[in-house]
C-alpha cells in the first residue's frame, strides 16, 4: 500500500496581516498564519477585512506578502 503524501494548501495575500480578522475552524490538519501554527476555533487580529478558514485534512499556510515582496 502507497503511503499518503502531505497536501499542502498555500494561500499568499497581499496586504498586511493587520489589515484582516481571521476566524479558524480547522479540521485534522495543521494551519500556520505567516508562519505561526493556529488553533481551533482561533481569531486573529481585528481588521476591517475578514478571512474564514474553515478545513479539513491537510496543512493550510497562509501567507501575507506586501506588493515589494
Amino acid at each position: 500500500m502507497k503511503k499518503a503524501k502531505n497536501i499542502i494548501w498555500g494561500v499568499n495575500i497581499i496586504g498586511k496581516h493587520s489589515d484582516y480578522t481571521i476566524d479558524v475552524n480547522k479540521g485534522a490538519g495543521e494551519y500556520t498564519i505567516d508562519g505561526e501554527k493556529v488553533h481551533d476555533n482561533a481569531k486573529i487580529g481585528d481588521g476591517t477585512n475578514s478571512l474564514q478558514l474553515d478545513g479539513g485534512i491537510g496543512k493550510v499556510k497562509v501567507e501575507f506578502r506586501t506588493d515589494d515582496n
